[in-house]
């Protein structure tokens, strides 16, 4: 019997604009983010990487952030 193997459902990317615009932030604040981190705590921000000049972030690793930072205040 052959295994069927499922594809992974695509990420979603978003530009740190993007980012922003879905959190409800100013774009300082998601640059600050991945600096420094949530209130200030280095990895806690989402994550960013870069392909070529830009920086990008996957919408579950903010979605993640926010989730695990909620409250924090």
């Amino acid at each position: 019997m052959s295994t069927i193997l499922e594809a992974p459902r695509p990420t979603t990317l978003l530009t740190a604009d993007d980012l922003a615009r879905e959190f409800h932030v100013t774009l300082s604040t998601v640059r600050s983010w991945r600096l420094k981190g949530l209130e200030g705590k280095p990895g806690y921000g989402p994550v960013g990487f870069t392909v070529g000049r830009r920086v990008l972030y996957r919408r579950s690793d903010g979605d993640a952030c926010i989730a695990t930072n909620s409250g924090t205040r």
